[in-house]
């Protein structure tokens, strides 16, 4: 994103399966490229294909695992007994469009129990994406 004084238009979703809570994302995106993202109503909307219909589909993401200790506001949103569900996945993400724009930041607490990840890695000349 351009500096500290940016105006940014943030969203906080809870994600459930088999409606119990399994994460929380805060989603924060630059006002000045969605000038319309508050009328938006993400609950029937994607936020990425809002995003691409405003010329920013994101096509690249850096991120960052770790597992912390879920903060106290985060593990009562999710559900989560202190002292027994203390730890959770988190990750830090960054979106940036085809002109290399930021044009997403997102922070989630997963419960670490309850979420397994399937990570794929593909050489540029070889795999789906080859040309």
């Amino acid at each position: 994103m351009n500096g500290p004084k940016e105006t940014l238009f943030s969203l906080h979703r809870i994600r459930y399966g088999d409606d119990m809570p399994l994460a929380i994302e805060y989603s924060y995106v630059p006002a000045y490229l969605f000038d319309d993202i508050a009328q938006q109503d993400f609950e029937h909307v994607s936020l990425y294909d809002y995003m691409d219909s405003k010329g920013h589909l994101l096509v690249e993401f850096s991120q960052q695992l770790m597992i912390v200790n879920c903060p106290k506001r985060e593990r009562k949103l999710l559900k989560l007994q202190e002292g027994v569900n203390d730890v959770v996945f988190y990750f830090e993400y960054t979106g940036r469009d085809r002109r290399g724009q930021v044009v997403e930041f997102t922070r989630s607490y997963l419960i670490a129990d309850k979420i397994d990840f399937k990570f794929y890695t593909y050489c540029r000349n070889f795999g789906p994406y080859s040309k």
